[in-house]
């Protein structure tokens, strides 16, 4: 009898629902603060992106890891071994580049939109994109200005590798406008205390700009992201308005 016991014991051990193992979810994201979206402090990733996603993988027993890389390895990186998904994209980043790969790019929801333009500074008549001589912008963002029909015929561009120095740029009048996100800018600005605030340049396009996740590795963790996004809108909400209500980041 007891021998009996012990083989069913055994198979219900064999054949019980079995949990997922934990993994680590290994994230690439672009090295550049563009807070308060998500940028790096003493070499951590920060902002809203890095509490959305941490809240997330803690859901699935997961831990997570946080990769950078330049804005112009973006697309290198969906291909790159051990890469599982890739902070931030859009389906209209760079299209030709992912066509290349020769395997499908997997997009998630809509986590947050920014807004996008040619950015001046706050006067009673602010500068029209026409009176724009010397503008800047983070390298990398030129593919941007492109997309949205932005005329850099005849302009002094200057490239930076952060944002801070871009907004520093501005502040100085050494250019009279900035391509940036206008959320980003603005949160710059308030670490300057630079006593002025922004305006769209006059007849400069602007766009939303949508941030997503993506993968060519894991679709499957899309799906999950997707489904979790779903289920915890008071979460969402409330980290959104965390970090965009007061600018927040850490």
């Amino acid at each position: 009898m007891r021998g009996i016991f012990l083989f069913l014991l055994l198979l219900a051990a064999v054949f019980a629902p079995r949990a997922a193992a934990a993994e680590t979810v290994t994230i690439a994201v672009e090295d550049i603060s563009y807070l308060p979206y998500h940028g790096f402090e003493n070499g951590n990733f920060v902002g809203f992106a890095q509490k959305l996603l941490a809240a997330w993988a803690r859901s699935r027993g997961d831990a997570v890891a946080f990769e950078p890389i330049s804005v112009k390895r973006h697309v290198e990186a969906l291909a790159a071994p051990g890469i599982d998904l890739v902070w931030p994209d859009s389906p209209a980043w760079r299209g030709d580049e992912k066509a290349a790969l020769g395997r499908p790019v997997r997009y998630s929801r809509i986590v947050v939109s920014g807004l996008e333009g040619v950015l001046v500074q706050h006067r009673e008549h602010p500068l029209a994109l026409a009176q724009v001589t010397a503008l800047g912008t983070i390298i990398g963002f030129s593919n941007d200005m492109a997309r949205l029909g932005i005329d850099t015929g005849g302009k002094q561009m200057i490239e930076t590798r952060t944002l801070a120095s871009l907004v520093e740029m501005l502040a100085a009048n050494r250019v009279d406008g900035i391509f940036c996100d206008l959320h980003a800018a603005e949160y710059e600005l308030r670490q300057l205390n630079a006593g002025f605030t922004l305006d769209f340049a006059a007849g400069s396009p602007k766009s939303e700009s949508p941030y997503r996740l993506s993968t060519v590795a894991r679709p499957d963790l899309i799906e999950d992201f997707d489904a979790w996004f779903a289920r915890n809108t008071p979460t969402v909400e409330r980290l959104t308005k965390e970090a965009f209500r007061a600018g927040g980041a850490s």
